[in-house]
C-alpha cells in the first residue's frame, strides 16, 4: 500500500499530477561526442511540501541561485521506475508545470515509499 495523506492533511498538502522524466540512452559517439538520449515521460501522483530550514541547512547547496525547494512524496506509480538522476515536472506553483532537478532522494522500492528533494532549475 503506498502513502496516501488525503483525507488527514489540510489543501496545502493536496495529491497532484506529476511526471518524472528519465533520459535514457546518452552516450559517446565513435567520434568521442556526447550525444543526448531521449526523455522518457512517466506519470505519477504526489503530495508536495516545502523544505524546513532543518532540511535546507543540510543540503548546504553552495554557488547555486536557487528559489524554490520541494519534498514530493509518490502517491502511485511504477516505483522501480523511479530515480534519482530524472527530472520532474508539475504545477505547485500555480503558473503552469515547471522543471525540478532531484537534489535528494529516498526511495524504498519493497515498501512503495519515495520521498524526493527537488529544486526548480532557473531559468
Amino acid at each position: 500500500m503506498s502513502l496516501d495523506m488525503g483525507g488527514f492533511i489540510d489543501a496545502d498538502f493536496q495529491s497532484i499530477p506529476a511526471n518524472q522524466i528519465a533520459i535514457t540512452g546518452s552516450a559517446y559517439d565513435a567520434n568521442g561526442v556526447w550525444v543526448e538520449g531521449t526523455e522518457a515521460t512517466l506519470p505519477y501522483t504526489v503530495n508536495i511540501q516545502h523544505l524546513n530550514p532543518r532540511e535546507l541547512q543540510a543540503l548546504s547547496l553552495g554557488g547555486e541561485r536557487i528559489n524554490d525547494y520541494r519534498k514530493i512524496y509518490v502517491n502511485d506509480g511504477d516505483f522501480h521506475a523511479l530515480s534519482p538522476l530524472a527530472f520532474w515536472e508539475f504545477n505547485a506553483n500555480n503558473v503552469g508545470t515547471q522543471r525540478y532537478k532531484v537534489i535528494s532522494s529516498d526511495i524504498r522500492k519493497w515498501r512503495s515509499y519515495a520521498k524526493i528533494m527537488v529544486v526548480l532549475i532557473d531559468g
